[in-house]
């Protein structure tokens, strides 16, 4: 009896050590997230800029941008809504990073 309580008691370390030793760390690729960054700058300066087309160029043709007023279909249409945009409102600053969930921007009323 005492027997088999010690090999069950080592059969259950065996199984919970090997999981720990199988596990893979996830290390981002450093370039892709140069990469990622450099993309994220140029975002970052077309809305200070006020640069609709460009704006626009980063979505899909089928692309769906939701905001607070309803999702808008199409890159057309969200190119549309940034030129509307920077009629109204003038970025002074906008600032977003990959570990970040949404991008934060300061803003100034013409």
């Amino acid at each position: 009896m005492k027997m088999r309580l010690q090999l069950a008691l080592v059969g259950l370390a065996i199984s919970f050590a090997v999981p720990i030793f199988a596990q893979q760390t996830n290390t981002p690729d450093p370039k892709l997230r140069g990469q990622f960054i450099e993309a994220d700058k140029k975002f970052n300066d077309a809305f200070v800029k006020g640069d609709a087309a460009f704006l626009g160029s980063c979505y899909t043709e089928d692309a769906v941008l939701v905001n607070d007023d309803g999702p808008v279909y199409g890159r057309g249409a969200i190119e549309k809504l940034y030129e509307n945009l920077f009629k109204v409102v003038r970025f002074a600053k906008h600032d977003s990073t990959p570990d970040q969930y949404s991008p934060h921007y300061r803003y100034v009323r013409q």
